[in-house]
């Protein structure tokens, strides 16, 4: 077990080198975009154990943030132990729990977040032996009426508005 341990630990220390772009924990996303931003990280323990694995994003303006994680059932012909997600966190608070899925694939949103930089969080338990994950964030740009928009609906109500008072003025003369 120990040796079978070993392996896999080192096997996904290389595919991650060799993946630069999958960001392992307590690494920067970068600016998020409609392209995917890629995360993962794995653990090996003798013991089941909780783990936190953060990773900081940035946005360059209004956006909603979606993303998604699963663990790895299997890597290289290598069995992996699953991972339960107990919760994640925007900035230390929690955005909902993930909860026990027998797939291990969550999908979450994030909300619509304003320019700035983020910091999640995933939570969880890993059991003994090696355990794997990986996941997706990206942003789409939130829908931002333009002030054209905003003022033909304004004067669209407005003239609702005048007709409406027209005919109840003329009901009562």
């Amino acid at each position: 077990m120990f040796m079978k341990t070993v392996i896999a630990t080192a096997l996904i220390a290389v595919a991650g080198l060799s993946q630069a772009a999958v960001i392992a924990p307590g690494g920067n996303l970068g600016d998020l975009s409609p392209s995917p931003a890629l995360y993962g990280g794995f653990y090996v323990n003798e013991e089941p154990d909780l783990f936190s694995a953060s990773y900081t994003f940035s946005l360059t303006q209004q956006s909603e943030v979606l993303g998604s994680v699963s663990f790895l059932a299997e890597f290289l012909n290598l069995d992996l132990e699953p991972l339960i997600f107990t919760d994640v966190l925007l900035d230390g608070v929690s955005v909902g729990v993930l909860g026990e899925e027998p797939s291990g694939n969550f999908g979450f949103s994030l909300g619509t977040l304003g320019a700035g930089t983020y910091t999640l969080t995933f939570t969880g338990l890993a059991d003994r032996g090696t355990s794997a994950f990986t996941g997706s964030l990206y942003s789409q740009v939130a829908a931002i009426p333009e002030p054209d928009s905003i003022a033909l609906v304004l004067a669209g109500a407005g003239i609702v508005g005048a007709a409406a008072l027209r005919r109840r003025r003329a009901a009562n003369s």
